[in-house]
């Protein structure tokens, strides 16, 4: 059996001046405590818009961040919201994450949670499966290709 951790960066209020630096530090610290204690994998999520549940709206930096303090843990996207990102960026982000983490890297896909999240970021959410499908299969192209 394998354990595994799934981490949004949440910030309970009150909030003190530097509790942005301090839950990132913080779960930074718990990824390293969870690679020790023999924790296989980590999946972060993508969170806009939510003020105390999720505030990592930038997976592929904290990932980054924490494959650089782990050695062996997976490190995943779970999920990037493939409908609103460019494609090309998409399959770059994961890209670079794998070679920084030396081959750890795992995609996760997805369309969003809540039409919350979405909207504010411009996209309407009717014709997300209909977009995030047609975003996924450039993203699969451009791993499976050099060139397309």
């Amino acid at each position: 059996m394998k354990f595994g951790l799934m981490c949004q960066i949440q910030m309970p209020r009150p909030w003190k001046p530097d509790a942005e630096q301090t839950a990132y530090r913080n779960a930074l610290d718990h990824v390293v405590a969870a690679e020790a204690a023999g924790f296989s994998h980590l999946w972060v999520t993508e969170q806009h818009f939510f003020m105390e549940i999720g505030h990592c709206s930038s997976q592929d930096m904290f990932l980054a961040a924490a494959s650089q303090r782990t050695h062996s843990m997976r490190l995943g996207f779970g999920v990037i919201l493939v409908p609103c990102h460019n494609p090309f960026m998409v399959a770059e982000r994961v890209a670079t994450l794998d070679v920084l983490s030396g081959g750890r890297a795992e995609f996760g896909f997805g369309r969003g949670t809540s039409p919350y999240i979405v909207e504010g970021l411009g996209f309407d959410p009717a014709i997300g499966r209909e977009v995030g499908e047609e975003a996924l299969k450039a993203v699969l192209m451009m791993h499976e290709n050099e060139w397309f």
